[in-house]
């Protein structure tokens, strides 16, 4: 039986995730199981920092690109960023 194999994760579709993604998708780009991930997570070994908002674990993009030596877009600090399920208004 031939062995199963994750599709390779590409640095710009990491990016196109926005500033955070999922600890499934942070998962899938260290070639970890669901499972697996969590279990690090839950030991406080995964391999970037990670955020609790409500339930749901976040996840900066950021950490992710460094780890594999690609710098993350530089944002316009003039322009309010948007987060998922957050809304930002300017001042």
């Amino acid at each position: 039986m031939a062995s199963k194999q994750r599709p390779t994760v590409t640095a710009e579709e990491i990016k196109s995730w926005g500033i955070s993604t999922s600890i499934e998708n942070a998962a899938r780009v260290f070639g970890l199981s669901r499972t697996v991930a969590y279990d690090l997570l839950r030991r406080g070994e995964f391999p970037t920092a990670t955020f609790k908002v409500g339930r749901r674990i976040v996840v900066p993009i950021a950490p992710i690109l460094r780890l594999f030596g690609v710098e993350a877009d530089e944002h316009n600090d003039d322009q309010p960023h948007e987060l998922p399920g957050l809304r930002v208004v300017a001042p």
